[in-house]
This record gives structure tokens, sequence and C-alpha cells, in this order.
């Protein structure tokens, strides 16, 4: 394959599915964008991995949509969900700045959350915790941003459908820095887009809390002979920097697996009794 067509495979087979767009509104109803996540599990707990900033910014909305990206985009979604029944596991408060920490997860039911899966597949974040702290052979990589575009949602009344529109973008690029490792300090990775001219958006408004992905390749001998060997989650992107030349802020792998992990491991514990699933979750994930 083509370095195109691997960003393409890796997003169709193994991201997409697990984007997360938030809605003002229910989806039927409402295309406003408030911000983007991760379907996530681990072990028996079923959630969206997005930014603190996101969670305040639904506390405003009467009625929230949620809508995942499957294979077959032509279906139609209308899951809602109320945030005041989730469990909330915020790293970060206001005011939100470019150095965070602005980090959150938010723990579904177990209807909802199956509601979502029918349609998505969530990321196990055990089994990826135990990709980013392993010792395995270092491989070829590329970096990418997964989230919703605020700007390309295209209202019910223009859509041919009747239906409004959400997209998603896998937004491919590199990391150009990384904030010094400091146990007290947040795990801050500077993301550059390089997207073809036509795939750029004046703004990166609506990817807040969508993922920061490394793409693992192998080369077989020369730039069509690569092969995709997996995906792993690094991040959380968090802030978007002033144009021209605008870069993303994300939450690197220390703050996902080190600090929010723990947390949610002790939330686990100590879960309440409506968020409890009805039975283990599947082993359906990557």
């Amino acid at each position: 394959m083509t370095l195109d067509e691997i960003y393409k495979t890796a997003f169709d087979a193994k991201i997409s599915r697990s984007v997360i767009g938030f809605v003002d509104g229910p989806p039927e109803t409402s295309v406003k964008s408030i911000g983007s996540g991760t379907l996530i599990k681990f072990a028996d707990i079923g959630g969206v991995l997005t930014c603190a900033h996101v969670i305040e910014a639904l506390r405003a909305t009467a009625v929230t949509g949620i809508v995942t990206f499957p294979v077959r985009s032509w279906e139609f979604q209308n899951t809602t969900f109320d945030l005041a029944k989730c469990g909330l596991l915020k790293i970060g408060a206001p005011p939100w700045t470019e150095g965070g920490a602005d980090l959150a997860l938010i723990i579904l039911d177990p209807t909802t959350f199956s509601a979502l899966c029918r349609l998505g597949s969530p990321i196990d974040l055990e089994r990826q915790s135990s990709f980013m702290l392993s010792d395995g052979p270092e491989t070829p990589c590329i970096e990418a941003v997964a989230g919703v575009v605020g700007e390309w949602s295209v209202d019910k009344t223009l859509s041919p459908t009747g239906r409004g529109v959400m997209k998603a973008l896998l937004s491919q690029g590199q990391i150009t820095s990384r904030s010094p490792l400091d146990p007290n300090a947040p795990d801050i990775i500077t993301f550059r887009p390089d997207d073809p001219k036509e795939l750029v958006p004046t703004s990166y408004g609506g990817v807040s809390g969508g993922g920061f992905w490394r793409i693992n390749i192998q080369d077989d001998g020369g730039p069509e002979k690569l092969t995709l060997l997996d995906v792993q989650l690094l991040g959380v992107a968090f802030w978007q920097t002033k144009s021209p030349n605008r870069n993303i802020l994300c939450h690197g792998p220390k703050d996902l697996y080190h600090v929010l992990l723990p947390l949610i491991r002790e939330y686990r514990d100590n879960m309440p009794s409506h968020l409890q699933p009805l039975m283990t979750l599947g082993s359906r994930g990557i």
C-alpha cells in the first residue's frame, strides 16, 4: 500500500468506528458540533474519552446528541444521553489554556453504551495500555488526529436527505515538539497537520476531545510497499493554535495511561449501581 492507502485503511478499518461527535440537540434536528471523543471500554466500564472543557460545553445543552461514524455512513442516528446520569472523571479546570490540563472520561450507562456499540466499536484501553507499556520492537510510524470538524456540518435544511450531516477527519501530520516529561505537569504534544489543501478546514473547532493516534507500519521496500500493522491511541486533542501554521495540541500517553487510567481503575472499584453493566462487556475493540 501507499502512504495515502495506509491512512485510509487505518481510518476506515480501525479508527473511524471509535470516533464520537457530540451534538447540541437531538441528532435528527441539529448538527451543531460541540466536540469530539473516542468510544472506549476498560474492563466492564464503557464511555467516551474527551476533554474536560467539552464536558463544560455539554452542561449548557438542554438535549445532548451523540453520533458515531460507522461503515454505513448513511445510517440515521438519533441517540441522546443525559450528562447528569453519567460518571465523570475530569483532569483540569477553567480557565482553559494551551498548557492544559484538559482531559476527561464520560462513563455512560449500559443502555447508551450498547446503542453506540451497535454502530461503532470501542477502543480497549486496557489492551492499548499494554501496548504503550511494552518494550516491543520499534517500527516506522505516522501520527494523526481524528475528530469532528464543526464547519463541515451540513444543516438538515440544506441536506438532500433532509437530515443533518456531520463529518469526521483523520488529520495526518507529525509531532513537532513535546513538553519535558514532568510527573507534576501535563504531557503536551504539538501536532502539525499536513493534510492536502482540500482537506484543511479554516478551523479545527469541534475536533477537541478527538483521539491522537499512532499508526504503525512496515516498510517492505519502497513508498508503495507499506503494510499497516496496528494503531495505538496516544492521547487526546484539546487545543488549536492560531493560524497561519495552525497546530493541534494533544495530551500525550503519560496523561492518558499514567494519570487518567489509574483514576478509571479507582472509579471502577466504587462505581454507582446505575452505571454497572448488566453483563460483562465483550472483548471487541482494538
